[in-house]
């Protein structure tokens, strides 16, 4: 009698279930350990955030000597210090869909064209306007450095790796932002 073949229309069951030690020895490998090129991406955006940080809050303490030495207002004061923040608040979400659309270095590179532009005009400033206009091009600038940094950091880390390195990067910010204050209470105080 010949033997019954296999009816068509049953289902294969074929499930591979992994054993409790392929499972244990796949969550304890350690990582691979991370490229030149990728540390060196990260050391570049950790001093993107240093530089947003320390900028970000410097002003806010030396504004009243930059004022008195322009002979410039309160009012002057008030929107040279604020003008930065609302820079940096506009052009953030700019920057990200500009960065879907163009890739993420054509952005970056913008963004440090007005950070530096911003910078340099802030610098140079002889009077209170070019310094409300040296403040709005680093917000500008600013928004993008932020946001960019964030948004590239996510495109180097896989999503177990992301906040480690995510956290990471909070440590040059808040540095920043303890260190701006006391920078610019230091220059303005010691240095005239």
């Amino acid at each position: 009698m010949p033997q019954e073949a296999s009816r068509p229309d049953t289902p294969v069951n074929i499930s591979v279930q992994p054993t409790n030690q392929e499972t244990e020895s796949a969550d304890s490998a350690a990582p691979a350990p991370k490229s030149i090129a990728f540390r060196l991406s990260f050391l570049a955006i950790v001093i993107n955030l240093f530089l947003y940080a320390l900028d970000a809050t410097t002003l806010a303490v030396a504004a009243p000597a930059i004022t008195a030495d322009l002979k410039g207002t309160s009012l002057e004061s008030f929107w040279a210090s604020i003008l930065y923040l609302l820079g940096v608040v506009i052009t953030q979400p700019l920057y990200a869909a500009l960065s879907d659309i163009f890739g993420r270095k054509a952005p970056l590179y913008v963004a440090y064209l007005f950070f530096l532009a911003g910078s340099l005009a802030f610098a140079l400033a002889p009077n209170m306007g070019s310094v409300i206009a040296g403040r709005l091009l680093q917000g500008l600038g600013g928004g993008g450095l932020d946001v960019l940094s964030e948004i590239i950091i996510t495109d180097m880390t896989t999503l177990q790796e992301r906040p480690l390195y995510l956290g990471l990067v909070a440590i040059p910010t808040a540095i920043g932002s303890v260190l701006g204050p006391t920078c610019a209470l230091h220059s303005t105080t010691e240095l005239g």
